[in-house]
C-alpha cells in the first residue's frame, strides 16, 4: 500500500514491468510489488468519502477557487463555451456509490467527472451560506434564458494543497446572432422608410453568457462570497473570444504594491482578430476591422492595468499581454479575489481568481528568492512579460546564457516549477515539472515536458555559463578484454558479433568512467565500464545557445530484455550494451530519461549516503544493482528548450512560478509570462548600401570593373552571435549578364569579362559575416559585392542584375510540401555606356582593335589626345581632364566609335550601309538593339519597344570598307 501511494519513487525500487518478471523476480523489492498488487486488486472497487471525511471538508469554507471562459464558433448561431475552472478537491462532490472516486486518498483524481455544484447566492455580507435562500447550484446562464449544470473532467490536483482543476463545454445555439439591436444615426444618414430593415443602421447588443455561484473559499476585500465569469457574444461580429492565458492561483508580496503579468490570445487565430461589423448593422464603413486587445479590472479590488507596457525597455509589438497592477497592499497571510476581463474587438471575457498574500516581502529575505536580482524568468525584466519572436530551426532560450529560471529556497523547502501553456485553441491545466504536489499525469510517459508542444522540454541543464560539470547529461557503456575476464570461463564461446574487445575508446573531454563497474568480474565475458558525460559549456561553446546540450538525466533504471519495451513506452532511451556482455547470464541494459524532474549528479556501484539503490535481474536471475546520486531541488534551475518545427507556427503563450510545500501550505513566485510567437523562417533581406541602390541607375563601363556592394541582415529570430552564412546567387531571371550566344568566341584571349559574387576579401565567392570596427561579428549581419566587367559586346545594355539571398530550412519548411529554401531577390538596375571602353594594363590599340572588329588606325584617329597608338594607357593627365574621364582610382576611358543619332526614317539597315558596317555588327556593338528587325524604323522600335533605348547608337564605321 505504501509503494501504491509512493509511486514517485521508482528509483527506491525497480518496479517489474510484467506479470512475468514479478512471477520469475527473487529480490525482496518484487515480493512488496506482488504483495502490493495483490492488495490493490483487493481494493479495486473505489469509494466515496464516508460521512465524516464530509463533515471534516464541511464547515463553512467555500470550495471555489478560479474559473475563465471562452467560446467559439460552431457553425450558424451555434457556440461552444469552454469553462475552466478550480475548486477545493475535499468538497461535497457528488459521488456515485457503485463508482466512487479514483484519487489515491478516495476524493477526485484525474479524469473523474464531477457535476460542479455549490451553494445558493449569498444577498447578505452576514447571510450563513447554508441557509442563503435561493436554489442551491452554481449554473452555467447563456443569456437567452436557458442555464446548464456544468460537468467538470479533472485535468490535475493537488492532494497536500486540498485544490482540483478541470474544464467544461457546452454547446449551445441561439436563435439569433446578438441579443438585440438598437438604431442609431451617423451624421449624413437619410432615412429610406421604404427599405428601413437594410438602411437603417444599428448598433447589436451582444448575448452575455454567465457562469455564477456560491461559494469562494475566501471572502477577499470584496466582501462577498459569490463568484462569477462571463462572456460576450455578437455571432455577426466575431467568430470566436480571446482566451485569458493565466495561473489559477495568484502569489503577491505583503507590504508592497504588486504587479502580475497576464495575457491573452484570439481563440480562432488570426480570423479572430477582426471585426467583421465593429457590432454595427447596415453600417459598412466600419465592417472588416482589425481588433484590438483591452485589459479591464471587473472586480472592486482597487487594482489598474498598465495596457502599454514595455518588453525589455521597447513598445509591445504584439498587445497581447498586460501589467495588472496592484494599488492595494496586502499584508501577509492575507486573501482576496479579483476578477479581471479582455476585451478582443467587442468579444469580452472574463476571469476570477485568487490571490494569495506571501509571508515576506520580495528580497533574499523571501522565502523564496531569484538568483538573478535584475532578470526573472525567460531573462525578462522583472515582474514584467516578454515577447519572443522564434523561428523554425532556431533554438530556445531566446536569452543566451540564461536559465529560463533560478530559484532557491531559504527554507530549504523541494522546489517544483509550475507553468500553464496555451496556444489560442488549447489550453492546458495547471501542471509541473515533476509530480511532486500537483498530479497531473497517469502515465510515467506525461510526467515529463507535460503540455508541452512537440520537440519542446523543460530541463535541468548545467549552468551554460559555467566550465565545470554539475550534472550528468549522458551515459555510456565500454566494453574491453582482461585475463581477469577470460580465465574463469575460458572455453565459453563468445557470443557478441565482436570477438575480443581489445580496442579502449578514448574517453571525450567530459567523460569519466565509474569505478568498479565491470559486472563481469570473476563471472567471464567482456570488461564493462559505466562511462558517465558532464557536458560544459568550454567543451562545447554551443552550448551557451542551444541549452539542450546541457540537459541533465532525471530519471535512471536497469532493465531486463522483458522490460524494455514498457520502459521505451515510458519515454526512456536505451543504451543498448549488455552490462552482462559475454557472460552467458542474460541481459541487463541501463536506460535513461532526460526529463523536467531532479537532475543526476552521479552514478556509483556501491552504497554511500545519500545515494538510491536501482536494481534488476536478467533472465537467468543475476542481479545487477547500481546507486545514483540526485541532487535536491532546494535550489531549482530549469531550462525551457525547444527547436519549433513545420507545422508549429503560432503563438504561444507561457505562464511559469517557482513553487514548494511547507508543513501546511504552499507558497510560490508570482507568475511570470512570455509570448512565444512561432513563424517559419524568414528569407534574408537586402540591406541598403549608399552608392548600390537597388533605386538608382547604376552606371558601367565596358572593361571597367563595377563593384556593387551588397548588404544581407538574417531575419530568422533569435539571432546567435555565430550564424550560418546565407547562399547567395544570380538570379534565373535577369540574373548574370552575359554576352549573346557566339560572342564569346570573337573576344580575345586577353580580353578581361567577369561576372561574379565575392566577400569583401576578394578572396573565395558568396557572402561573408560583417564586422564592426572593433573586428566583431555583428550579429545576423553579412556583406558581400557584385563584380561584373562588362564585355565588348554589352555596350549600350541597360537592365537589371538580380541576386538571390537565400537559407536552409533544412527539416523545416514553411510548410511540408514546400521549398527547402526560402530566398528573397534584390536587383539593380545597370546601364552600361556604349562607345566606350575601360583601357586595362598594357593595352595598346592594336591589341583593342580586335576587340571591336576595327583597326588601330580609326581608334587613334578616334581618342586625338592619345600620344602614341602603342601606348594607349600612356594618355597625359591633361588630357584625361580635358576629355572629362579622369577619376581617381579609375581606369581611363577611350572612344572605339562615334554616337550617331538616328533620322526619323533610319533602320537598321539603312545606318550599318552608311558607314560600312553589317547589321549584325551594329547589333553587336549596340545590345539594347537586340531584337530589332533590319527594316525596322527606329522611331518605330523606340516607340513600340517595351525597353526604352537611347536616341543615340554605337557606330564603328569601315574605312577601309567605305574607301571601296
Amino acid at each position: 500500500l505504501a509503494l501504491l501511494k509512493t509511486k514517485r519513487q521508482p528509483f527506491m525500487c525497480q518496479m517489474a514491468r510484467t506479470r512475468s518478471a514479478v512471477l520469475h523476480g527473487s529480490s525482496p523489492c518484487l515480493l512488496l510489488v506482488s504483495l502490493a498488487l495483490f492488495m490493490a486488486s483487493l481494493a479495486s472497487a473505489a469509494e466515496c468519502p464516508s460521512s465524516t471525511d464530509l463533515q471534516s471538508s464541511s464547515d463553512t469554507t467555500g470550495h471555489f477557487l478560479f474559473a475563465s471562459i471562452t467560446w467559439e464558433r460552431v457553425e450558424g448561431n451555434t457556440v461552444m463555451f469552454e469553462i475552466t475552472s478550480a475548486w477545493r478537491r475535499k468538497h461535497h462532490w457528488p459521488c456515485k456509490k457503485d463508482e466512487g472516486f479514483n484519487g489515491p486518498d478516495g476524493w477526485p483524481g484525474l479524469g473523474q467527472e464531477l457535476s460542479v455544484v455549490g451553494l445558493s447566492m449569498v444577498s447578505d455580507a452576514g447571510e450563513k451560506r447554508q441557509e442563503a435562500a435561493g436554489q442551491v447550484a452554481s449554473k452555467f446562464y447563456t443569456g437567452d434564458g436557458i442555464e446548464y449544470d456544468l460537468s467538470l473532467k479533472v485535468t490535475s490536483f493537488s492532494v497536500k494543497e486540498d485544490w482540483l482543476m478541470g474544464v467544461s463545454f457546452v454547446q449551445h445555439t441561439y436563435k439569433k446572432p446578438q441579443h438585440s439591436v438598437m438604431p442609431f444615426y451617423p451624421p449624413h444618414y437619410v432615412a429610406s422608410p421604404g427599405d428601413k430593415s437594410k438602411s437603417q443602421p444599428y448598433h447589436a447588443v451582444p448575448w452575455r453568457a454567465e457562469f455564477l455561484g456560491c461559494c469562494r473559499q475566501y471572502k477577499g476585500r470584496g466582501n462577498s462570497f459569490n463568484f462569477g465569469t462571463a462572456a460576450t457574444i455578437d455571432l455577426d461580429d466575431h467568430v470566436a473570444s480571446p482566451r485569458i492565458v493565466t495561473m489559477p492561483f495568484q502569489f503577491v508580496y505583503p507590504d508592497t504594491t504588486n504587479r502580475i503579468a497576464l495575457c491573452a490570445l484570439s481563440v480562432a487565430g488570426k480570423p479572430g482578430m477582426v471585426m467583421k461589423t465593429n457590432g454595427t448593422i447596415n453600417y459598412p464603413q466600419d465592417d472588416n476591422t482589425a481588433a484590438t486587445y483591452h485589459w479591464s479590472v471587473e472586480s472592486t479590488t482597487d487594482a489598474t492595468f498598465i495596457q502599454d507596457a514595455k518588453v525589455n525597455g521597447q513598445a509591445s509589438t504584439r498587445s497581447r499581454c498586460a501589467i495588472l497592477e496592484l494599488d492595494a497592499v496586502y499584508k501577509a497571510g492575507q486573501r482576496d479575489y479579483i476578477s479581471v476581463g479582455v476585451t478582443l474587438g467587442n468579444a469580452l471575457v472574463t476571469a476570477d481568481m485568487t490571490l494569495t498574500v506571501l509571508p515576506e516581502p520580495p528580497g533574499t529575505t523571501n522565502v523564496l528568492y531569484a538568483l538573478s536580482t535584475t532578470a526573472s524568468y525567460f531573462g525578462c525584466p522583472r515582474y514584467e512579460f516578454c515577447e519572443y519572436e522564434q523561428s523554425f530551426g532556431k533554438v530556445l532560450p531566446a536569452a543566451a546564457g540564461l536559465r529560463s529560471l533560478a530559484i532557491i529556497s531559504r527554507l530549504n523547502d523541494m522546489l517544483e516549477v509550475r507553468y500553464v501553456i496555451s496556444t489560442g485553441k488549447h489550453a492546458s491545466s495547471l501542471v509541473a515539472t515533476q509530480q511532486n504536489n500537483v498530479q497531473y499525469s497517469a502515465t510515467i510517459a506525461g510526467e515529463d515536458h507535460q503540455a508541452l508542444p512537440t520537440g519542446a522540454t523543460w530541463n535541468p541543464v548545467t549552468n551554460p555559463m559555467s566550465n565545470t560539470g554539475e550534472l550528468v547529461t549522458g551515459i555510456d557503456v565500454q566494453y574491453s578484454a582482461s585475463d581477469i575476464n577470460t580465465r574463469p570461463l575460458v572455453d565459453v564461446p563468445i557470443s557478441h558479433e565482436h570477438r575480443d574487445y581489445t580496442a579502449v575508446a578514448e574517453l571525450g573531454p567530459d567523460m569519466y568512467s565509474v569505478a568498479d563497474s565491470n559486472f563481469n568480474k570473476l563471472t567471464g565475458g567482456a570488461t564493462v565500464t559505466i562511462l558517465l558525460e558532464k557536458m560544459t559549456n568550454s567543451n562545447d561553446g554551443n552550448a551557451v545557445f542551444d541549452h539542450s546540450r546541457l540537459a541533465a538525466i532525471t530519471r535512471v533504471v536497469l532493465a531486463s530484455d522483458s522490460q524494455v519495451a514498457q520502459y521505451l513506452d515510458d519515454g526512456f532511451t536505451k543504451v543498448d550494451k549488455n552490462l552482462l556482455q559475454q557472460s552467458n547470464r542474460g541481459a541487463v541494459y541501463i536506460m535513461y530519461k532526460r526529463g523536467s524532474g531532479v537532475p543526476v549528479l552521479d552514478i556509483r556501484t556501491s552504497a554511500a549516503a545519500g545515494y538510491t539503490r536501482v536494481s534488476t535481474s536478467s533472465s537467468t536471475g543475476a542481479i545487477v544493482s547500481i546507486y545514483v546520486h540526485f541532487a535536491r531541488d532546494v535550489s531549482i534551475a530549469r531550462t525551457l528548450n525547444w527547436k519549433p518545427c513545420t507545422g508549429q507556427d503560432e503563438e504561444y503563450i507561457v505562464c511559469a512560478s517557482v513553487a514548494a510545500w511547507n508543513a501546511s501550505e504552499a507558497y510560490s513566485t508570482p507568475q511570470q509570462c512570455m509570448l512565444l510567437d512561432i513563424v517559419a523562417t524568414k528569407p534574408p533581406v537586402f540591406v541598403p548600401v549608399t552608392g548600390s541602390e537597388s533605386d538608382k541607375v547604376l552606371h558601367a563601363s565596358m572593361g571597367k570593373m563595377l563593384a556593387l556592394e551588397m548588404r544581407v541582415r538574417r531575419e530568422d529570430l533569435p539571432l546567435a552571435p555565430s550564424e550560418t552564412v546565407p547562399s547567395i546567387r544570380f538570379s534565373a531571371i535577369n540574373g548574370q549578364p552575359r554576352d549573346e550566344a557566339g560572342v564569346s568566341e570573337l573576344l580575345t584571349a586577353r580580353t578581361r569579362t567577369l561576372a561574379r559574387i565575392v566577400p569583401p576579401s576578394r578572396v573565395g565567392s558568396g557572402l561573408a559575416p560583417r564586422e564592426d570596427a572593433g573586428d566583431s561579428s555583428l550579429r545576423g549581419e553579412f556583406s558581400g559585392f557584385i563584380e561584373w566587367i562588362p564585355s565588348p559586346y554589352q555596350g549600350g545594355w541597360e537592365g537589371q542584375v538580380c541576386v538571390e539571398a537565400c537559407l536552409d530550412t533544412g527539416l523545416c519548411p514553411s510548410t511540408p510540401m514546400a521549398s527547402s529554401e526560402v530566398c528573397s531577390e534584390q536587383c539593380y538596375h545597370v546601364k552600361v555606356a556604349r562607345c566606350k571602353w575601360a583601357l586595362q594594363s598594357d593595352d595598346s590599340l592594336i591589341e583593342i582593335a580586335p576587340r571591336f572588329q576595327t583597326n588601330w588606325l580609326q581608334l587613334w584617329y578616334l581618342n586625338p589626345s592619345m600620344a602614341h597608338p602603342d601606348h594607349a594607357s600612356t594618355l597625359t593627365v591633361a588630357a584625361e581632364a580635358a576629355q572629362g574621364v579622369s577619376v581617381a582610382g579609375q581606369p581611363m576611358q577611350i572612344n572605339i566609335g562615334r554616337l550617331y543619332a538616328p533620322l526619323w526614317d533610319d533602320t537598321l539597315e539603312s545606318v550599318a550601309q552608311r558607314f560600312g558596317m553589317s547589321v549584325e555588327r551594329l547589333i553587336q556593338v549596340n545590345a539594347d538593339l537586340k531584337g530589332m528587325v533590319a527594316t525596322h524604323l527606329f522611331s518605330e522600335f523606340k516607340r513600340s519597344a517595351s525597353n526604352t533605348i537611347s536616341p543615340e547608337v554605337c557606330i564603328v564605321p569601315d574605312s577601309c570598307g567605305l574607301a571601296r
